[in-house]
């Protein structure tokens, strides 16, 4: 479409979460699908203790997903705990999508840890090991996403 020249990528921001009482930085490794290192978290003051504990164990506790699909909130309740899923993955997969997270199928909004989830390894360690450099860029054109609209209409040939 001829569309690359016009791509523009998102500035680097910082992420903050509200906690209740103030906003504390999104801690590093925290992605809205979860935690893929728990030290930042930990420093991060984001969860309690019991909270960390709970989570630490998740490495401990990981048991191979039986279902075809279930809500992201389940899975990562199951794995984390109810605080990582209500402190962090709700207010940023929550909304990033719009929804809640005890509705939004893991096949659906979160693909990358079905494997990990069907096979029974720790998620934890399994995003850990496919970890990037830094978050996925966020791109548009200059002109928002109409650009693309706009320019498919226009395409012949295409339905």
């Amino acid at each position: 479409l001829g569309l690359t020249a016009d791509l523009r990528t998102a500035a680097p921001s910082r992420t903050v979460i509200w906690t209740g009482r103030r906003l504390r930085p999104l801690p590093a490794g925290v992605t809205p699908t979860g935690p893929s290192r728990l030290v930042p978290v930990v420093r991060s003051g984001l969860l309690t203790v019991p909270g960390m504990v709970r989570a630490g164990l998740e490495p401990l506790l990981a048991r191979p997903l039986r279902a075809d699909d279930v809500a992201v909130g389940e899975l990562l309740r199951r794995r984390f705990g109810h605080e990582v899923v209500d402190r962090l993955v709700d207010p940023l997969l929550g909304g990033l999508h719009g929804g809640d997270v005890d509705r939004l199928g893991v096949a659906a909004v979160a693909p990358q840890l079905l494997g990990a989830a069907r096979s029974g390894r720790s998620l934890l360690r399994a995003r850990r090991r496919t970890a990037g450099g830094g978050a996925p860029a966020t791109v548009s054109w200059t002109g928002g996403l109409g650009v693309l609209v706009d320019a498919l209409v226009a395409t012949p040939g295409v339905t």
